[in-house]
């Protein structure tokens, strides 16, 4: 599975979301997301999927060796836009 692009202007909020919907595609056994993520589901406990290895896979389909350097990553992002709006005094 190759990186995507994060979205632009990411948000944790935004990126826990399609965590939380990716563990019930999980759960409920749909085709797409057992075939899109067959290499990682091959690893993760199949009987009983948790949040932290969704949020893992969201983390891998990024380009994030794992969640907390994907929230980091965007947390930064964030606080750089922060930064560049009090500088242009938006």
């Amino acid at each position: 599975m190759s990186p995507r692009p994060l979205p632009q202007n990411p948000n944790l909020k935004l990126i826990n979301s399609q965590a939380k919907s990716l563990l019930q595609d999980f759960r409920q056994r749909r085709e797409l997301t057992l075939t899109s993520y067959s290499v990682f589901y091959a690893m993760a406990d199949t009987r009983n999927p948790r949040l932290a290895d969704a949020r893992h896979m969201v983390a891998l389909k990024y380009g994030y060796k794992s969640w907390r350097k994907l929230m980091l990553h965007v947390d930064a992002l964030d606080h750089e836009s922060d930064s560049l709006e009090a500088l242009l005094g938006l």
